[in-house]
């Protein structure tokens, strides 16, 4: 099978990626961007084509976006998380990856991101959830302790008061001493 210079091919294939992938000159402008893209920020790609990385960055990583392309451009590949608005001005994250591509004499970024917004608040419940729970068990007017190994791994307030010893001292310490 002979793909050779097939142009929209390639486009094709890119379009259909799972991923948002884009393309930006020195000067932060999207020059190309797939549908994934497109559909996840909530622009048509021509709107995105008129616009730069730092109109879809989230105020908060406003200077990350432009630090990070800027790294790209001086020819260094980056990863991370991104904070972006869509169109209807939705906070979203992605995680994202940019490499630099140089053609024709001029630099430019490629970027491949995965919206990871509902994994993030998936996370952020369950840091809820625990420290709720946390804060259940130390303010327990019961004694509790999780001992493995032989060792105590946690112990409450109450059970300080108890023993009269303090969380740290028993931490780590053998539980049948």
């Amino acid at each position: 099978m002979e793909f050779g210079g097939d142009v929209n091919f390639w486009k094709s294939i890119v379009d259909r990626m799972l991923a948002g992938v884009i393309i930006t000159d020195i000067t932060m402008k999207y020059l190309y961007v797939n549908d994934v893209f497109s559909a996840v920020t909530g622009y048509g790609k021509e709107e995105l084509k008129e616009m730069k990385i730092t109109d879809l960055a989230h105020p908060s990583h406003l200077q990350q976006a432009s630090e990070a392309i800027e790294k790209v451009m001086t020819g260094k590949s980056i990863r991370g998380e991104f904070m972006y608005l869509t169109k209807r001005g939705e906070k979203r994250c992605a995680f994202g990856f940019f490499t630099p591509y140089v053609y024709k004499g001029k630099v430019y970024a490629v970027g491949n991101f995965i919206d990871i917004t509902y994994a993030k608040e998936l996370e952020e419940k369950l840091k809820k959830s625990e420290e709720f729970y946390r804060s259940l068990i130390d303010n327990s007017s019961s004694p509790i302790l999780i001992v493995q190994d032989g060792k105590f791994v946690f112990v409450n307030r109450i059970l300080e008061e108890i023993t009269g010893y303090t969380r740290e001292e028993l931490i780590g310490r053998n539980a049948f001493d």
